[in-house]
């Protein structure tokens, strides 16, 4: 089916303006955004644009972490991985005011993810039968039978109170990542 030129020209006229072509694409699923994306270098050109600003990851952190790039760098080398509520709110362009950030590492990491979490303001959060202070709640190695079915080797809760309220980050450290376990 041919769009006629007119068509074709009028839809490039409004991606061009920026708060209708946010609010016309934002209704559509990344699949569809880059199969919109292939119909012209003009469409392209505006979808990408587009993408660029709402799929910003270090948007979606900043309200968590102070230093979003230094914390990809920490995931990057860590292998740790975000999960839960603020994963989807990624990738659907959505924001829960409530939410929290879960992250997961290896058993190996969690010392090193715990470490750059207090020295970003968060405090640790101790449950029973942790110990008060994580460098050695950390070296405990305490996991229930239950959480050991799961995969889960423990799970650490750091908290940061901010002018936006209390942000909680549960570290979850896992044995090993599947896509069942983590969402």
């Amino acid at each position: 089916m041919d769009i006629p030129r007119a068509a074709q020209d009028g839809f490039v006229t409004i991606l061009e303006l920026a708060g209708p072509r946010a609010v016309l694409l934002s209704f559509l699923t990344p699949r569809a955004l880059l199969l919109l994306s292939r119909t012209s270098s003009k469409v392209r050109e505006h979808v990408l644009a587009y993408m660029k600003e709402a799929f910003d990851i270090n948007r979606t952190l900043r309200r968590f972490l102070p230093d979003p790039i230094e914390f990809c760098c920490l995931q990057a080398r860590t292998g740790t991985l975000v999960s839960g509520s603020v994963a989807l709110q990624f990738f659907d362009r959505t924001y829960y005011p409530s939410s929290d950030l879960d992250l997961y590492v290896y058993p190996s990491c969690r010392r090193e993810v715990g470490i750059w979490l207090l020295s970003q303001g968060f405090t640790f959060s101790s449950r029973s039968p942790q110990h008060l202070c994580f460098s050695i709640a950390v070296l405990a190695m305490t996991s229930s039978r239950a959480s050991i079915r799961s995969g889960i080797f423990n799970t650490y809760k750091f908290l940061r109170q901010t002018s936006n309220g209390v942000f909680d980050i549960p570290l979850k450290a896992r044995h090993k990542y599947s896509l069942s376990s983590i969402a």
